[in-house]
């Protein structure tokens, strides 16, 4: 088992030492899947490698899967489960610029993460997640929450009152973080149409190092 604190469901989290507030700690929140790991990608590579389905284009997160991939719901939800307690979960790709960015933005803004995804609360799924951000950020995460799928994550955001920033690649989580008052970015890293000028758009953590030097650059956060 990783040693990487997982937080499975929000009631979890409050009985956490990273709750209530650690004075001098500075926390960043961030989405996994689509803002550091590829898990479209991986996903449509399983479904035709273990499956023999072809997938035509790149799998969308944020659209329904089963109409992408041209199968039922039920059958949908069974095989993206079977994914993500695989093997193939823990070792998800990662983004080069997530690998290059996020040690520089812990080590020079003194940072450390906490994740929050909904992959799901299934003992397994929970290990792989704790899995793959262990092999590729050691000691840069706090801790990871881990959620029901098609959860919102307010409850869990608004625990953490000492988070300075929040990324995620959902449109609809962006704005949970900004409800409750953290610095939120909106992660694209493909043509997903504009949503709103309120949200801070993204395409890459290069951009968010950059914000950050510009913001805290020669003063204490």
């Amino acid at each position: 088992m990783s040693e990487l604190p997982v937080l499975v469901e929000t009631d979890d989290i409050v009985h956490h030492p990273l709750h209530p507030d650690h004075p001098g700690q500075h926390l960043f929140l961030t989405d996994l899947d689509g803002v550091l790991f590829d898990w479209g990608g991986d996903f449509k590579r399983w479904l035709e490698t273990h499956r023999n389905l072809e997938v035509s284009g790149e799998i969308d997160m944020h659209r329904k899967i089963e109409d992408q991939i041209n199968l039922d719901f039920a059958t949908t939800v069974s095989w993206i489960e079977e994914f993500q307690i695989s093997e193939h979960a823990g070792n998800l790709t990662v983004y080069p610029d997530a690998l290059q960015w996020l040690p520089k933005i812990a080590q020079e803004f003194d940072f450390k993460f906490i994740g929050v995804t909904t992959a799901g609360t299934h003992p397994q799924i929970v290990e792989r997640r704790a899995e793959v951000l262990n092999a590729h950020f050691p000691k840069l995460f706090e801790a990871v929450v881990v959620l029901p799928p098609i959860t919102s994550k307010a409850k869990a955001l608004a625990l953490f009152e000492d988070a300075r920033y929040w990324v995620d690649d959902s449109h609809r989580h962006v704005e949970a973080g900004l409800d409750n008052d953290i610095y939120s970015f909106h992660m694209i890293r493909d043509d997903t149409p504009h949503r709103g000028a309120d949200l801070h758009e993204v395409s890459s953590w290069s951009v968010i190092y950059a914000h950050l030097l510009r913001v805290h650059s020669g003063k204490s956060l």
